[in-house]
């Protein structure tokens, strides 16, 4: 019995040293990112933090970082078991800004319908200068307006390939001040058609994000199609602001947006009043209801990054 306990223990041993190996030693891609000039050491930090909390929920293995001061540069080292898997996983688990936003209301699409028309025009009798190059395509060039007197749940249609270029144009600091504070604008994906259409909503009204929450939790026991949901549930601030905009929206039948890394990821109609502090969130599966839980533990990046290589180690 005492040999089978020391075999067993000998076992558990050699597993969890496998387990916590590093980058270095099994390999991996090793993602680099450019940061914002003036990135802070300590912001550099947070970064290592998060990343670490994201990679967690997937692996024990422990990543790599490294910070090139000069240039402003940031790699992070994923492990191969996690890399072998999913390498676009990887990419969209970095990435991710991390933050959760509960919404309830719209944007007049009246209102930014006009707000577009206005910035076609200024980029017609003033090219944009996109990525250090002078455009020679006008927004509605891309973006295929939808009348806003038809009264379309979206503001235009565009292909899969030009929603960055036409994010570049709309987000132009010159162009902010014709939209409402606080917006966040979503594509929404037909895959059978290709074709991506623009929504947007507007932050102004009462929201609950991510400083309001308690704890999230996977729950499989409910599950729909053998799926777990996700519960979120609020702390006392956002019990009170959640209890509030449900009574509103439930007046009108009303939707409340979530968001998960500015992503929309549900929209329900609101029939009753919810008071009792928590929310789910039904992923269409398992790996899409770690990914939100992990994303929103780790919390939000503290800067925005852009990938600008990935190496296989």
């Amino acid at each position: 019995m005492k040999k089978l306990l020391i075999i067993l223990l000998a076992i558990c041993l050699i597993s969890c040293e496998f387990e916590t190996k590093s980058f270095a030693e099994i390999g991996g891609i090793l993602y680099t990112f450019q940061l914002p000039e003036n990135t802070s050491q300590a912001d550099v930090g947070k970064l290592e933090a998060i990343f670490k909390k994201r990679i967690a929920s997937y692996v024990r293995q422990k990543p790599k970082f490294d910070y090139n001061k000069e240039k402003q540069q940031f790699s992070v080292g994923v492990p191969k078991s996690l890399t072998s898997k999913n390498p676009d996983l990887c990419k969209k688990l970095l990435m991710a800004k991390g933050s959760v936003l509960m919404i309830s209301g719209n944007q007049s699409y009246y209102e930014v319908s006009k707000s577009l028309e206005e910035i076609n025009k200024i980029i017609k009798e003033n090219p944009l200068e996109i990525d250090g190059k002078i455009s020679k395509q006008y927004l509605f060039d891309i973006l295929e307006p939808i009348p806003s007197q038809q009264m379309m749940p979206f503001l235009g249609v565009a292909s899969l390939s030009d929603t960055a270029l036409i994010m570049k144009m709309i987000q132009q600091e010159r162009f902010q001040d014709k939209f409402a504070k606080e917006m966040i604008w979503v594509w929404k994906v037909d895959k059978q058609e290709m074709k991506a259409y623009l929504h947007v909503y507007s932050m102004n009204n009462m929201k609950v994000d991510e400083t309001m929450i308690g704890n999230v939790e996977i729950d499989h026991q409910k599950s729909m199609d053998g799926n777990p949901a996700l519960a979120i549930n609020f702390d006392e601030t956002g019990t009170a602001k959640f209890t509030k905009m449900t009574t509103e929206a439930a007046a009108v039948k009303g939707l409340i947006h979530i968001f998960v890394s500015q992503e929309l990821v549900l929209s329900p109609m609101v029939q009753s009043k919810i008071s009792g502090g928590s929310v789910e969130i039904r992923g269409d599966n398992v790996e899409e209801v770690i990914f939100m839980k992990s994303i929103i533990e780790a919390g939000r990046l503290p800067v925005s990054i852009e990938l600008i290589g990935e190496e296989e180690k």
